[in-house]
């Protein structure tokens, strides 16, 4: 079942929400990868990071054009405060390899799980679009995975108590869009 929804718009139209995340998360994530690259002293880091830049800002003008089309460019200006916590405590990270974690197995796995989520709902155009982010998030999740794999260990291990941070406010961030978007959906009641 694809949602569409005749005459929604703006802020009643739950699908424009989830769209608004998508978008939010994208900016955030421009913001950090621009603030990021001039601060890394390493190569590989830095040449990873400017092609997932690239793509982050593909998708953000793809999602961009969405939310234009569905006219809720009020309800992407009123969600971004939401996503502060889990790129704060990316930010917070003083090393890169801290940083490639939380990001790629925070944010980035958060993304690809509610992009999954939604691609079945909504209608064939916007569907390629998520599958495309999709597939781009999953190569970026697969260089971090090459980039930490020698740093298994004590290293790593001390950063799961913020992954786990970042996971819950990634899950606070996605929980009324997309309850309010399956309530939509599949009939379940009287979206809150």
């Amino acid at each position: 079942m694809r949602f569409t929804r005749p005459g929604a718009t703006g802020s009643n139209d739950p699908l424009a929400e989830v769209v608004a995340r998508l978008w939010q998360t994208k900016l955030r994530s421009i913001s950090l990868l621009e603030d990021w690259l001039p601060q890394t002293s390493d190569f590989g880091i830095r040449a990873g990071l400017q092609a997932h830049l690239a793509e982050e800002r593909r998708h953000q003008r793809l999602l961009g054009a969405e939310i234009t089309r569905r006219d809720g460019r009020k309800v992407a200006a009123a969600v971004g405060h939401v996503l502060d916590r889990p790129f704060g405590i990316v930010r917070e990270q003083t090393d890169d390899l801290a940083r490639v974690r939380l990001f790629h197995y925070g944010i980035k796995a958060s993304t690809v799980l509610y992009c999954q989520r939604i691609m079945p709902l909504v209608d064939a155009g916007l569907a390629r679009v998520i599958e495309q982010m999709t597939r781009d998030e999953e190569r970026h999740i697969r260089w971090a995975e090459i980039r930490l794999s020698q740093e298994r260990g004590t290293a790593m291990r001390r950063l799961d108590p913020a992954l786990a941070e970042i996971e819950a406010a990634m899950e606070a961030v996605w929980s009324r869009p997309w309850r309010r978007l399956s309530q939509e959906t599949f009939g379940l009641g009287k979206a809150g």
